[in-house]
């Protein structure tokens, strides 16, 4: 029964919004972001910082073992993630919606 709850939840940029008021911190802000995005999707994932060439964690589920995608979503930040189990027009919507968060 969980499963299905899950999977027919949506993850969208009014939880960043709402998120965003209640944080004042960027790194608070994204751990809350990747702590609503595995609650209402069951997608876990982590936030990094690109430094050159390296990504250095800085937010999110510190428990991922090795993530199976690594997805730049600023100059900035990059995101780090397991399975995606969700339609891919989903996942874009979430992506499209992460990307506009860390332009700000």
């Amino acid at each position: 029964m969980t499963k299905l709850v899950m999977e027919n939840a949506i993850f969208t940029s009014k939880d960043i919004l709402e998120i965003s008021n209640q944080f004042s911190n960027i790194n608070e802000r994204l751990n809350a972001i990747a702590d609503r995005l595995k609650e209402t999707t069951g997608i876990s994932l982590y936030f990094c910082e690109i430094i050159g060439s390296r990504w250095s964690f800085c937010a999110g589920d510190m428990t991922l073992d090795i993530p199976e995608h690594r997805i730049k979503i600023s100059e900035k930040y990059g995101i780090m993630t397991g399975e995606i189990s969700m339609p891919e027009n989903q996942w874009t919507k979430i992506l499209n919606s992460l990307k506009e968060f860390v332009k700000k």
